[in-house]
Formats: structure tokens, sequence, C-alpha cells
């Protein structure tokens, strides 16, 4: 009766996983960006009806110079779709501190984006930017 049970947990175990499929993320585009209040994206994204996150790497400038600072910013992205009264899907706040933060967005709708960016820190009296690249992925 015990070799019956063990039989049959793992001929479900077997049908269980053979069954699940592993679904890779594709990356979608990339993109840079550098500001010091926000910036409104140029560039188009077609992105499908599906679960969507986005990678980003940033850091803390001084403005125009090459020179990355300890006092760090914060900043938000965010996918905007290019339609009249178009859809937003918004990140959480992440430090630029040079590395790598991933902002889930959740199932977006089939459309054509753009990315913004922002920050709720008063980058500018201290002539601060923030500058990275982004990876969006479905």
């Amino acid at each position: 009766m015990e070799a019956k049970k063990v039989f049959a947990t793992t001929i479900l175990v077997t049908v269980i996983l053979g069954s699940t499929q592993v679904m890779a993320a594709v990356d979608k585009g990339s993109f840079t960006f550098a500001f010091g209040f926000s910036v409104r994206g140029t560039t188009e994204f077609r992105l499908g009806n599906s679960n969507t996150s986005c990678d980003t790497i940033a850091d803390t400038w001084r403005y125009n110079e090459n020179h990355i600072l300890d006092n760090k910013g914060h900043y938000c992205m965010e996918l905007e779709e290019k339609a009249w009264f178009g859809k937003r899907y918004s990140g959480e706040y992440h430090l630029a501190d040079g590395y790598r933060h991933t902002s889930w967005l959740g199932k977006i709708k089939k459309a054509t984006y753009v990315v913004n960016l922002g920050t709720n820190d008063d980058l500018g009296p201290s002539s601060r930017q923030i500058k990275g690249v982004g990876t969006i992925y479905q």
C-alpha cells in the first residue's frame, strides 16, 4: 500500500513539473537618462499585454562634471501610454547609488509607451543630477 502512495505521488509530481513552463523575460529595449528634476521620454517602446518590469542603474552626479557624489538622490520611472488620456504605470522610488534596481510594473496593456523619470529630491540647489540607463522587460 505504501509503495502505491509513493508511486502515485511520484507520477503526480512528474506531471506537474512536466507541464510547468518557465517563461524568461525578453528585453524590449533600453534607454539612457540624465535629469535634475524630471525628464519626459521620447523613445517609443511597443509593448504587449504582459507583465512588465524595468531594470535601471543610476548614480548621482555633480552637474556638468564627471564626479559621482556621496549625497545620493532618489528617482522613479514610469511608462506612459502614447495616447490621449493614456494610462501610466509607475515604479517605486530607488536610490541613485550605482546599483541595479528593478521596478515591477505589473501587467500592462498592449500599446506604445515612453519612459518618464523624476525625483522627489531637491537636486537643483546643490547642482546634482541623476544619470543612468534602463532596460524594459516583458
